[in-house]
């Protein structure tokens, strides 16, 4: 055995070279057929290398290199995601190429999954971790890499590229290449998606709106791509479930709606639509008769209706009557039909009659106008229209015509008059020139003073704070100014007074009652002139419908007031409110007779008696205790 020791050590070493030498002149790969270098690279790709090996020697030339492409812009991965590379290298003197590349970790583990380069002799390799390798004549191979799932962290390319034939001089080119994780998407988001009517009856349509984000998004059914919370019309013949995709960032949101599509409401109809008679006598009546189907019958002024079902009318006038049927399911979902029945004037023979046969007012001068009257106007022969007149201006009547049975109302206005009785007439008249009168009598007296109240007002004595004991208002027998007046036999004067301690804007005085609604024209009050009188206090306070207050006071009245007629130790005071400035432009709702606060030191007093409104004696109040008020 011995003897044949040299000679298998010499057979083997041959055929090693043999593989070696042919391996590289026919393209064939080995375990150290492939390029090298990758030594030089910051972290080593274990020992099965060329340049690890010693096969391959040389340095790079002038122009030449090794670039990898088909990296995302960015130079960022998603993880999972399949990239396609392709090594390109580049050599200005040699035809033949090969190359190496890995994909590695921070920690050197393998970095995503390599495919099987295309090209001759390509394949993949483990130098301790997967690697892609290529030989050939053409400069660029291509293959698939894939990343790696998520939170692995940077990538690292390292690459090594070969030309020449073998095995030194050749050209050896290296490239690096950092990947980072690019940003995870935000995934898609659908808030709503809905149909503003669900339901619809078909041959009509609808919207549907999206309300989505960080995607595109699209609606199925033939609709196509939609925006957010932008309407689309949709017109389904038949009930359609819509489905909405948003895509973005590799993720993919659904949501549906479905559109209800009933079957067409025709829309309601009407037949005929008119009266019975279309010209009547005024009280006369008429039946209306609809005849109608696919909805709901009303006719103006009348009501719901039935089709086919007369519905009497007594119109007072010429009208017009509008049926309307409805069915809000249809469309259009209501149609309108019009019918009109004249009303002619009763000719009026039968006989007129005014309920009450005559009127008859009283005014009391400076007093309140009467309330207006009724006449209620009726004919025997059935209803039948009239006219009225008044025959004098202080009368007057409304309405001026009408149709029985009716009613019309009679106001004076005495403005002006004097006192005595007057007589007017009212006339009614028919078509056929049958007329009655109905009398008309208005009595206006004057007024009479004195302790009762005859003209209807009386003064009420009041304090604004019955609490503090600062205050007086009465009606205060024998201090009167007419000891001798039979009508107020135990001549009271009313006695206004305010303590020097009364809270500020505190006022003794009395209401005059039975004043709302006056016309004024004139105020007065005699006063007893031993006591001293500001000239503020005491005044009427009047205020008007308009809710102005007006003020008259003082000791002075109007520059045209007449001499006084005041008995002796009285002093008379006159406002006259025709003159300006003191004219009112609106009917008093009060007026008030008051005292306000007196000086600090010694208080205020007034003795008033004779108040006038109008000319007219105001009635003097109860002597009981006043009444508080809040003014």
């Amino acid at each position: 055995m011995n003897r044949f020791r040299p000679a298998m050590l010499v057979l083997f070493t041959s055929i090693i070279i043999a593989l070696v030498f042919f391996g590289a002149q026919l393209q064939v790969p080995t375990a150290l057929a492939v390029p090298g270098f990758t030594a030089q690279n910051p972290v080593a790709l274990g020992a099965n290398t060329c340049a690890g090996g010693g096969c391959h020697s040389g340095t790079a030339t002038a122009g030449g290199s090794v670039v990898v492409t088909g990296f995302p812009a960015g130079m960022t991965y998603t993880p999972g995601a399949v990239q396609h590379l392709s090594v390109t290298v580049t050599d200005p003197t040699q035809n033949r190429r090969g190359f190496e590349l890995t994909a590695r970790l921070a920690s050197a583990l393998q970095a995503g999954t390599f495919a099987t380069p295309t090209g001759s002799n390509s394949n993949l390799g483990t130098n301790g971790v997967q690697v892609v390798q290529g030989l050939g004549n053409t400069p660029t191979f291509t293959f698939d890499w894939t990343a790696p799932a998520a939170g692995a962290g940077a990538v690292t390319f390292y690459a090594t590229g070969l030309a020449g034939s073998c095995c030194s001089g050749d050209g050896l080119y290296t490239n690096m290449y950092t990947l980072t994780p690019a940003a995870a998407a935000t995934p898609p988001t659908i808030t709503s998606f809905t149909a503003a009517a669900t339901s619809i009856t078909a041959g009509t349509s609808t919207t549907l709106t999206a309300l989505f984000s960080n995607g595109t998004g699209s609606i199925d059914n033939g609709v196509g791509s939609v925006t957010s919370a932008m309407p689309v019309t949709v017109s389904p013949a038949a009930t359609t479930t819509y489905t909405l995709t948003v895509t973005g960032g590799g993720t993919t949101v659904t949501q549906k709606a479905t559109v209800t599509v009933g079957a067409t409401v025709q829309p309601p109809t009407i037949s005929s639509f008119g009266p019975a008679a279309a010209t009547i006598t005024a009280g006369n009546s008429t039946t209306l008769t609809a005849v109608f189907s696919g909805g709901t019958g009303t006719i103006g002024g009348v009501g719901t209706v039935t089709s086919g079902t007369p519905v009497s009318v007594t119109p007072s006038a010429t009208t017009t009557y509008t049926l309307t049927v409805t069915n809000s399911a249809a469309t259009p979902p209501t149609v309108t039909a019009s019918t009109m029945v004249t009303v002619n004037p009763s000719t009026g023979t039968g006989t007129l009659a005014a309920t009450p046969a005559s009127l008859a007012f009283t005014y009391r001068m400076g007093g309140r106008t009467p309330s207006s009257k009724t006449l209620a106007i009726t004919s025997t022969s059935g209803p039948t229209s009239y006219s009225a007149t008044e025959t004098d201006p202080w009368l007057s009547i409304t309405p001026t015509s009408g149709n029985t049975p009716g009613n019309l109302r009679a106001s004076i206005n005495p403005a002006g008059m004097a006192a005595g009785t007057y007589g007017a007439q009212i006339n009614i008249t028919t078509p056929s020139g049958t007329t009655i009168t109905v009398p008309v009598s208005l009595t206006i007296t004057s007024g009479s003073g004195g302790g009762g109240t005859p003209s209807g007002m009386n003064a009420q004595p009041y304090v604004s704070n019955s609490q503090t004991g600062t205050l007086a208002a009465a009606w205060v027998d024998y201090l009167g100014a007419s000891p001798n007046n039979s009508n107020d036999p135990l001549n009271r004067a009313l006695v206004l007074a305010t303590s020097a301690t009364s809270p500020a804007g505190a006022t003794a005085g009395a209401a005059i009652q039975g004043v709302s609604g006056m016309n004024l024209t004139e105020l007065s009050f005699d006063f007893r002139a031993e006591i001293p009188c500001t000239s503020g206090s005491p005044q009427f306070l009047v205020v008007t419908m308009d809710g102005t207050t007006h003020t008259y006071g003082g000791c002075k009245g109007s520059p045209t007031t007449l001499a006084s007629s005041a008995p002796a130790g009285w002093t008379h005071v006159q406002f006259d409110l025709t003159q300006a400035p003191s004219t009112l432009n609106s009917q008093v709702r009060s007026i008030s007779l008051v005292l306000q606060q007196g000086s600090s030191s010694t208080g205020s007093i007034a003795v008033i008696d004779n108040i006038q409104i109008n000319k007219v004696p105001v009635g003097k109040g109860t002597t009981a205790p006043p009444t508080p008020r809040d003014d």
